[in-house]
């Protein structure tokens, strides 16, 4: 995971069995970001939301569960 550029806030969180990943992405500049995540996982391909706009002040965000490919 990359740092918050100027104007981001994000977290994110997997879940207790390590099949759950979440993010979250808030605007706290003054312009619109465009903002997409990627959920790695080394048992399962990786999965990405696709581009999302956010304005001064919102949040979006992605949560995916993945299955062992095993």
């Amino acid at each position: 995971m990359r740092p918050p550029g100027g104007g981001e806030a994000y977290t994110y969180s997997v879940s207790a069995d390590g099949m759950t990943g979440t993010g979250i992405c808030k605007n706290i500049g003054n312009h619109t970001l465009e903002v997409s995540f990627t959920i790695v996982c080394g048992w399962s391909p990786d999965q990405s939301c696709g581009w999302m706009a956010l304005a001064p002040g919102e949040s979006a965000g992605s949560r995916v569960t993945v299955k062992p490919c095993w």
